[in-house]
Parts: structure tokens; sequence; C-alpha cells
């Protein structure tokens, strides 16, 4: 579905929306990665999950530079890296090239974090060549998911903490970059939301901003953040001890400004799914970034309270943590991974079956698929993307029957009987 999207809307219309961020055309970063694999390699799946792989790399050195600039700790950004790595309930990430959307999101807006940590850690504000950079990572972190209009906010916040103004000429100075990005955040928002297309015109996306949709949500986050580790009775409990800490500790001095700042980084990054319907796994890739730095944190604070009783504290904590979490994720991959490959056998088996019975049709075919072994419109996309002529055109019995009369119209009609390929009428 998403290759066809921007294989239907063609290059020229993806570039003109990276540039106007703002539009309502979904997405357009992950239409860069869809768009080249496409023309480069078609339907061959293996260069698709090669990009990905990388950039889950890259996003795991990004997490460390980000968590090494927060913490300050080496051992702490290597121990928060690890659930970045490997979490079950992060699967679709690594295995389903559909969620690039949140891979290239994450890329995107830690990388623009992480910049911005690493001028401001020195306690030296931005230049607007930096501040530009700056804007432009978080710019292509906006293209690739809505999940990163939380990053403006974040940045106040971290000025707030770090870096409180003296005078107003400072309190400018440093809150330029933040500022501008909030503006860029109110232009993005308006154009998706009043455009033709926008998506808030489907269920999927219509936020609902109530206090049941909100606790809904939350709980099912910290179950999917926790691979289930929170007893399901305790799940709303922990959601409203987690927001009256982040408010409490929001406002006491004597606690440290990175945690004060990670315990608003987990409550605010979930919030752009938190109040639209079932959004679980691969979407809560950045709240898992905050979430992953607090868990490392809490070792090593265990680990420094511990240390005085014994010198092995360091390494019995730290090996027990991460054999405990080693025994969770594996027990729940054994679960998870097996249904993210079912439909992909599915799909592998029809493309096969496609190419050997019908490798070529002529310019301007029309093909009829009486019946297909998928639920939407999974045969449609195939068809036409293996071809790869938009005057070829596809219908699918299943979801738009045609009268006989139609169907004889045809130039191609095929049908699947018993998940085989075959071909009922050619010119």
């Amino acid at each position: 579905m998403n290759i066809h999207y921007y294989w239907q809307a063609g290059p020229a219309q993806l570039l003109r929306n990276l540039v106007l961020f703002y539009t309502d055309f979904e997405r357009p970063m992950g239409g860069v990665f869809y768009t080249l694999l496409y023309r480069a390699f078609g339907l061959n799946p293996l260069p698709y999950h090669a990009v990905i792989a990388a950039l889950l790399l890259l996003n795991c050195l990004l997490a460390f530079r980000f968590a090494r600039l927060l913490s300050g700790s080496f051992l702490t950004a290597a121990l928060a890296t690890m659930p970045l790595a490997f979490h079950p309930r992060m699967a679709q990430l690594a295995y389903l090239p559909s969620y690039v959307f949140d891979v290239l999101c994450f890329t995107f807006f830690a990388a623009a974090l992480s910049y911005y940590l690493s001028i401001r850690s020195t306690g030296r504000p931005l230049s607007w060549r930096q501040t530009l950079l700056f804007l432009t990572l978080y710019v292509a972190a906006l293209e690739s998911k809505e999940m990163a209009v939380t990053l403006p906010l974040l940045a106040l916040l971290y000025e707030a903490l770090f870096h409180p103004p003296v005078t107003r000429q400072d309190l400018w100075r440093r809150l330029t970059p933040s500022l501008l990005a909030g503006l860029l955040t109110a232009v993005f928002l308006l154009g998706k939301a009043l455009g033709p297309d926008s998506l808030l015109k489907m269920d999927a996306y219509r936020p609902l901003l109530t206090w049941q949709r909100y606790a809904q949500s939350s709980t099912r986050f910290l179950d999917i953040l926790f691979i289930g580790a929170i007893p399901r009775s305790m799940l709303l409990p922990a959601v409203l001890l987690l927001l009256a800490s982040a408010v409490v500790l929001l406002f006491t001095r004597g606690c440290r400004n990175d945690l004060r700042w990670l315990l608003c980084f987990v409550c605010i990054t979930p919030l752009p799914v938190a109040f639209i319907p079932a959004r679980e796994g691969g979407c809560l890739y950045i709240p898992l970034l905050g979430w992953a730095l607090l868990a490392a944190s809490a070792v090593f604070w265990l680990c420094a309270r511990l240390q005085t009783y014994s010198r092995f504290a360091l390494p019995l904590v730290l090996m027990a943590a991460a054999a405990g979490y080693w025994v969770r994720v594996e027990r729940e991959s054994r679960r998870t991974v097996p249904s993210l490959l079912a439909p992909g056998r599915l799909t592998t088996s029809v493309l096969s079956q496609v190419r050997s019975l019908q490798p070529t049709v002529p310019h301007g075919s029309r093909i009829y698929v009486v019946h297909d072994p998928f639920q939407l419109w999974d045969a449609k996309f195939l068809f036409e993307l293996h071809y790869g002529d938009p005057s070829v055109s596809v219908a699918l019995g299943r979801l738009t029957p045609l009268p006989p009369r139609d169907v004889a119209s045809m130039d191609y009609v095929f049908t699947f009987d018993g998940g085989r390929l075959v071909r009922l009428k050619s010119p």
C-alpha cells in the first residue's frame, strides 16, 4: 500500500511535498525510502530490510549519544541503548517495512535532540546556522511521522530546567530555536488538519480528547513498554503515579534535572498517539528512548547505593539486570515474531505466482481478479507494482465486483483457487 501510494503520486509530487512539509500529503520522508528502493529494486524485499537494519543501527548510535549527553555516563548510555536494540514489542520496526515512518521519525528526532543538547550542554546558545540545521532535522522528523511534534516543548523544558535565563536578551537568544520549532509545528498541524485529504477525516486518526481514552492508551503503552511486567490491575495506578511524580519532581529543586526532564519526556512524547485508537508497538519507539534511559539511571542509582556494602555490587546488578531483561524478551519474542512473519509468506506466494504465470502485460491492459486471498487491497497493489506501468489497472471482484458484461471486456481475468493463481482469460 505504501509503495503504491508514492508510486502513483510520482517523484515530482514527492519532491514538492518535501519542500512544502505542511501539506496533507502523507509522510514524504517515508516516500523517499519507498520510491528510491522501488525504482532501484522493484518488489525485492531484501534491500528494504537492509536499509531498515542500517537505520535501526544508526538509531542505536543516536540513542547512545543522546543518553551520554544527558546522563554524562558512558555505562548509563550503553545500558539505555539495549532496549532500543532489542525490544520484542517493537519487532514491527525490524520485520515490517511499513513501520519505516517510525524508524525515520526516530532517526531525525534523536538527531535533532542530540544536536541541540550537544550545543546547549556547553552553555552556548545556538547560532543562526546551527538553528537552521536543528530546524531542518526537526522538519525531516515531521515529514517522517507526526510523533515528532513534541520536540519543541521538550526543548523549552530543557531550557527551563538546565539553563534558566538571566536577562531578557538572554531569554530570547536561548529560546529562539525552540520557539521557531514551535511555529513550524503550528504551521504543520494546521496544514495537516485543514487539507482536503487530512488524516483527521479517517476514524483511525481522529482524536478523542477524553480522560477515558488517555487512560486506556496510557495503560496499554505501559504494558507494551514494560513487556507485560506490570500486572494489568496495576497499570492505571502506575499511570497516575507517573503523572503525579512528573508534576511533583518538576517543581522539586533537590531532584536531578536530567531525571525531571526525562519524566516530562516519557509523559509528553506519547501524547500524539494517546488520543487516537489502538496505537502500539513501533509507534512507541520515541517514548521507549526516555523509558530506557530512566531505567538505566535507576539501575546505576541502585548500584551506587549497594556499593557501600560490596565492591561487586556494580557487576552483579548489571549482570542481573541484563539477564533478567534478556530472559523476558526472549520469551516474548518467541510469541511475537511468528505472527509478524505469517502475512509475508502469503505475499511471497502470490507475487511469485504472478511473476511465473503472467510476467508481463501490454501497455494499457485492464485486469480483473475474481477472488484473491487477501483481506484488503493487497492483490491490486501487487499486480500493479509488479508490472510498474501506470496505464495498467487492476480491479478486485471481492471489493469492487463488476457485472458479467464488464468482466468480459477485461483483457485479463484471474482468480485464486485453493491459494493457486489461475488465468481465466487473456487477449
